[in-house]
């Protein structure tokens, strides 16, 4: 169940509908974070940093549909990259935390999905 810990965690990786959240942000890493492009070679955060998972579906554009990239670029907003896009008015970027991504996700006609 979520809890108000979780609903603070910051979004850290978005792989297919599974979207990861961290309370250390700025230090999570996984294996191959560096490496481009990132759907092909990243995997979801370390254990250590106890990633909160969030299934979702929508109308949304993701990265690796459009961007050649490794999450460690993402991350660091070096190109501004959204980790979800709707349209260029309406994008969802790093570090943002569950209870932002939940309402981006609902606004925008997605579902969530978590475990109870």
């Amino acid at each position: 169940m979520l809890d108000a810990r979780d609903m603070s965690k910051r979004l850290c990786y978005i792989e297919k509908s599974k979207a990861y959240f961290v309370e250390d942000f700025d230090n999570v890493t996984g294996d191959d974070w560096n490496d481009i492009p990132y759907e092909i070679n990243a995997s979801e955060p370390y254990k250590e940093f106890d990633a909160t998972i969030v299934c979702f579906d929508g109308n949304f554009i993701t990265p690796e549909q459009t961007f050649n990239t490794s999450v460690d670029v993402i991350n660091a907003q070096i190109n501004k990259i959204p980790w979800l896009y709707f349209d260029k008015n309406n994008m969802l970027m790093p570090g943002a935390t569950l209870e932002e991504f939940i309402r981006f996700v609902k606004l925008h006609g997605g579902k969530i999905y978590a475990e109870f």
